[in-house]
């Protein structure tokens, strides 16, 4: 095991415990889940689903034929993942894990609705961020293992290293979503309370599956090894790994600042417009942004405990107001008018993906500049180590919101298009392209641990 997983593994050995125990006994991690998930699913069917009472536009928000969705956005989900995954027995592996996490989740949902507000949006932000959080921590425990099975590790073994990279960056986000949800779900009115008590639900139980029941599934399987990952790469692979992204960054950088400038010009003439007229539907109410303001400052606090750096938690804040203004900016380009309940919805849904590729990449980046490597080296070098998996998530997360978009009509349709281009900008721009370009401005200042290389194997 290399050192930098060592490290992780010491900071949280929890995790690498149970991950290991988990892939020693896959038949009784996968009973309990199927207990669990049979459980919730049938205690569901007998209650029933109700629908918060007096939730004003909440209860009236409801997207099109769900059957329709389910059948256009199944097939398109698979077939992206066998694309990416390039197997058709991990492919089934992945449908599993995703078929669990909804099906405990909504479960869960269902379960909970007589007491808590849940709304039939709520269930479509179950649903979508369900799939494309629970492909992000496939994907990434995928690759994960990938390469320590081409290191040689057994699956107890290779289970260990996994929860010292990806468990630990599905603990990470998944930490920092829930509480960034939480503050949503305290200061929300109505018609964002069960958007964010849905996403509560939905993380906590793919974050939980991802830490145990995704290492069982993984140990039961010969996951394929399609090329080693140890290989150097060509002189002119470095060079554009080393120089594009930061060539990149800045030559779109000035259209990021246009689409978040659009973004804030938009919301301040919805205040002005609320303030003249009360029948005009704000783009945020006043609960919507301090929600949103302690759902950033939240994250950032879980990442700044994590990570420790101020700089990277300074990062992180600009990069966090920049991907809302800029999702704003492209909603309110595709709705006119923006319903008052979709810019909240849509960042709901963009913080789970954002927040996933945002950990992992930090991830690779401190991983790197442990090593004793210069900033932009690590940068360029934690960038191409995670391209792989980071591409296959914004893929299929993509694919995910079209499904969703050609499958509703009217202005839920419009929703879905605005979110998939939302998290295209997001994960491909502003994540690793922006990212690593402001890391490495820090310089070493980035990173706390100044230790040797050679210290710290020791």
């Amino acid at each position: 095991m290399a050192a930098t997983d060592k490290g992780a593994v010491l900071e949280l050995p929890w995790i690498a415990r149970t991950a290991r125990w988990c892939a020693e006994h896959p038949g009784r991690t996968l009973t309990a889940w199927l207990m669990f998930t049979a459980s919730v699913v049938l205690g569901a069917t007998r209650s029933g689903l109700r629908f918060a009472q007096g939730s004003g536009q909440a209860g009236t928000v409801v997207a099109t034929d769900p059957g329709r969705i389910v059948a256009l956005g199944t097939p398109v989900v698979l077939l992206l993942l066998l694309a990416v995954l390039g197997s058709v027995l991990l492919t089934v592996v992945a449908a599993l894990f995703v078929a669990s996490v909804l099906g405990a989740a909504l479960g869960l949902l269902v379960l909970l609705s007589p007491t808590l507000p849940v709304s039939p949006l709520a269930c479509d932000v179950v649903v979508l961020l369900g799939v494309v959080v629970s492909v992000d921590h496939l994907l990434f425990s995928v690759r994960r293992h990938q390469e320590a099975v081409a290191a040689g590790h057994r699956a107890p073994d290779a289970a260990q290293v996994v929860a010292s990279t990806a468990g630990r960056t599905a603990l990470v986000s998944g930490i920092a979503i829930l509480l960034s949800m939480t503050g949503l779900y305290l200061v929300g009115d109505a018609m964002l309370a069960p958007v964010a008590f849905g996403a509560i639900l939905v993380v906590a139980t793919a974050t939980c599956a991802a830490l145990t029941l995704l290492p069982a599934l993984l140990a039961l399987i010969r996951v394929p090894v399609r090329r080693p990952f140890q290989r150097t790469p060509p002189s002119w692979a470095r060079w554009v790994a080393r120089h594009v992204p930061l060539a990149a960054a800045r030559m779109v950088t000035p259209v990021l600042a246009l689409l978040a400038l659009s973004g804030l010009v938009r919301l301040l003439s919805a205040a002005a417009c609320a303030e003249a007229d009360p029948a005009c539907p704000p783009y945020l109410s006043p609960n919507a942004v301090l929600a949103l303001l302690l759902m950033i400052a939240l994250s950032v606090l879980v990442l700044l405990i994590a990570f420790r750096p101020i700089l990277v938690a300074l990062a992180t804040t600009l990069l966090a107001i920049l991907s809302a203004l800029v999702a704003l900016g492209l909603l309110a380009s595709q709705v006119t008018p923006v319903p008052a309940w979709a810019p909240m919805a849509l960042l709901v849904v963009l913080a789970g993906p954002s927040t996933d590729i945002h950990v992992y990449l930090l991830h690779h980046f401190r991983s790197e500049a442990l090593t004793g490597m210069s900033p932009r080296n690590a940068m360029a070098r934690g960038v191409r180590r995670s391209a792989g998996a980071i591409g296959g998530c914004v893929l299929i997360a993509f694919g995910a919101c079209v499904a969703f978009g050609l499958a509703s009509t009217g202005e839920f349709r419009a929703f879905g298009w605005s979110a998939a281009a939302a998290l295209l900008v997001d994960a491909v721009v502003v994540r690793v392209l922006v990212l690593p370009a402001l890391i490495s401005v820090g310089g070493r200042l980035s990173w706390w641990d100044r230790k040797p290389a050679a210290r710290r194997e020791s």
